[in-house]
């Protein structure tokens, strides 16, 4: 898979051990931060209810509950720099634990 990320995204250290932001929900798998081209931290995370298609991917702005954006994977668009990126990331972190991916 073709690793096409905005210009405008920096990856946060790898010394960051876990997410920036507080997250709600216990089920969803965080995969890292980023800061995207306004110098905002930005967590990821995706959360596996339902299927490749139906899971939603997340991108958090802030502890504030509803301050984030989420989408099904089929729909995100690579404006969308939080959310492509976390798309991305998701797609590699099932590919790892060996999970056959149909998209």
């Amino acid at each position: 898979m073709s690793h096409v990320i905005s210009e405008t995204v920096r990856v946060l250290s790898d010394t960051m051990s876990g997410p920036y932001y507080d997250h709600d929900c216990e089920k969803c798998v965080y995969l890292g931060s980023i800061i995207d081209g306004d110098q905002k931290i930005v967590d990821l995370y995706f959360c596996p209810k339902g299927s490749i298609r139906t899971m939603s991917i997340i991108a958090r702005y802030s502890s504030d509950g509803p301050d984030y954006a989420s989408s099904h994977i089929g729909y995100i668009e690579r404006y969308q720099v939080g959310l492509y990126t976390a798309m991305e990331r998701t797609l590699d972190y099932l590919k790892v634990d060996g999970d056959k991916i149909n998209v």
